[in-house]
């Protein structure tokens, strides 16, 4: 299957199918342009995110004249590429019907109420925990990721682990950083 009819299949599979885990409606996934974004859509540098409301964004360049409708033809840098953003993103999708996910788990570390003068050292730990969840989180959506695709007869496998070492490097960063490594 070309990397094009897949990710056709892949959006069709999942956008506008009904889930009633996700507000008794399918996903909808839709495009962005990149950049300065309103917060609640993508962040700078994202290039895309699920919404546990269903929604899923993919950041764009040029967006198509109908940004809820598949465009192959428009990704960036390239349909393999995007098309593992897409699946990345169904992943986290998968993550939350399984639940509590990562993030779940790290707003509950970070809404928690802590006491007045918190020691830094167990700011420190909190944070750490935190950001371990997300690490999770990120690493289970990716091997969701892999294994739709492969349901879905993909063969760009190069492109996917660009973006997966791409996307995964900066969380793990941070957890390094948190650790001191």
């Amino acid at each position: 299957m070309t990397p094009r009819d897949c990710y056709l299949a892949v959006w069709n599979a999942f956008a506008g199918r009904p889930f009633s885990d996700v507000s008794g409606r399918g996903l909808l996934v839709f495009y962005v342009s990149p950049g300065p974004c309103p917060s609640d859509v993508l962040s700078i540098g994202e290039r895309g995110k699920f919404y546990p409301d269903g929604r899923i964004a993919i950041a764009r360049g040029t967006l198509p004249r109908d940004p809820c409708e598949p465009d192959p033809a428009g990704a960036l840098p390239d349909v393999a590429s995007e098309l593992a953003i897409l699946a990345h993103e169904i992943g986290h999708f998968l993550c939350y019907l399984h639940g509590p996910s990562g993030y779940e788990r790290h707003k509950g570390i970070v809404n928690a109420a802590s006491p007045p003068r918190t020691r830094p050292r167990r700011a420190w730990a909190r944070r750490a925990k935190s950001m371990r969840f997300i690490v999770e989180e990120e690493r289970a959506a990716w091997e969701h990721a892999s294994a739709l695709l492969a349901q879905f007869a993909f063969t760009e496998w190069d492109a996917f682990e660009r973006e997966r070492h791409e996307a995964l490097r900066g969380y793990e960063s941070h957890l390094a950083e948190l650790l001191g490594r």
